[in-house]
């Protein structure tokens, strides 16, 4: 006898309730016992400036490195160059295919930091 459609949906939410909150069990008694041991964790206030620092350069080098905004940039000073606003580039970036380097559409702000920073 073959089941119904959706005959098994309510027996596997309760499972899946019963192992997120056999997870959450876990990990507050992991991290209870770190803590315990003189582990910090996950506070803003353990991030010096020196690693502020760090984390930026590494970011802004990614960014500069990444051909999609490095085609881009080349292209929105092309634009600019004949006057077109930072709205009008974000557009013709968008419809010419061009996305920033984690896939998203380009918006003025993205223009404007492309165009303020360096190329390699």
């Amino acid at each position: 006898m073959v089941p119904e459609k959706g005959h098994f949906r309510a027996p596997l939410a309760v499972f899946y309730v019963h192992i997120c909150a056999k997870c959450d069990f876990w990990t507050k008694l992991l991290t209870k016992a770190k803590k315990a041991r003189g582990a910090q964790l996950g506070s803003p206030a353990n991030l010096t400036q020196a690693a502020r620092e760090k984390s930026w350069v590494a970011m802004t080098r990614n960014a500069q490195a990444n051909l999609n905004n490095r085609q881009a940039a080349q292209l929105a000073a092309l634009l600019r160059a004949t006057g077109a606003t930072l709205h009008a580039i974000a557009e013709q970036l968008n419809q010419s295919g061009y996305r920033t380097r984690h896939g998203k559409t380009f918006h003025p702000m993205g223009v404007q930091r492309l165009l303020s920073k360096p190329t390699q």
